[in-house]
């Protein structure tokens, strides 16, 4: 399970993010037979995707954020699939 997020781009911060999620929903215990529940534990608390501004043909974020991939059951091949939405100007 993979997901998409945008936070700030400092790279501890992403490393206390990923060992806070890693350190509540540990690897064991879980009750499935596949394996991999704490992937979609971990995966369905931090949602599945994004809706995000692009004007002029470049991503409007933040100043100091970023968008990060985050895998909680890999490394495997993933697809990131991209969609535009027309964008229209509300009168007033």
């Amino acid at each position: 399970m993979e997901r998409l997020k945008v936070r700030t781009g400092e790279r501890e911060e992403l490393k206390d993010i990923t060992g806070e999620i890693e350190r509540i929903i540990e690897k064991k215990g879980w009750k499935d037979y596949e394996g991999n529940s704490d992937a979609h534990i971990k995966a369905s608390l931090t949602g599945s995707s994004l809706l995000l501004m692009v004007e002029g043909g470049r991503l409007r974020l933040g100043r100091w954020q970023r968008v990060f991939f985050a895998e909680f059951d890999g490394p495997r091949q993933r697809e990131v699939w991209i969609s535009f939405l027309p964008s229209q100007r509300c009168p007033g």
